[in-house]
């Protein structure tokens, strides 16, 4: 991640061994952009998510 973007990896470290891939892109997106995350219940999110 820190080659992709430094600014990211000093954010928020995921270890994906732990979590699933739809809990790795919730933590990063509360981390990133956490207006979006707090104005959508984490059902609404997990739905967004899965449409890609």
């Amino acid at each position: 991640m820190s080659d992709f973007s430094p600014s990211l990896a000093d954010k928020l470290a995921v270890d994906t061994s732990q979590v699933d891939a739809m809990e790795a892109a919730i933590r990063i997106l509360r981390a990133v952009r956490p207006d979006l995350y707090s104005c959508h219940p984490r059902a609404q999110l997990e739905a967004q998510f899965e449409d890609y």
